[in-house]
């Protein structure tokens, strides 16, 4: 999730969507497990919400950005 969002920002479901897709469908994240992990990292201050962005269809979606403490983080595999 770290590596995703140090591309740039983006919320949730678009970083479930690339996961998937650089996963090749062997392992899929959950939309639950996205939004837990996201959850998690921002109260480790890994990660902060910087705004929202527009959706197709429904509310405004979170925008999630990486910090330099995110960044400094090694990388471990998981979401």
């Amino acid at each position: 999730m770290l590596a995703l969002l140090a591309v740039g920002p983006a919320h949730g479901y678009q970083l479930k969507h690339e996961y998937d897709a650089l996963s090749e469908h062997n392992s899929r994240l959950a939309y639950a497990q996205v939004y837990t992990t996201l959850i998690r990292l921002e109260r480790d201050c890994l990660i902060a919400v910087t705004g929202e962005g527009p959706a197709i269809a429904g509310p405004p979606r979170t925008l999630y950005r990486l910090l330099p403490t995110g960044l400094a983080q090694p990388p471990n595999g998981g979401p």
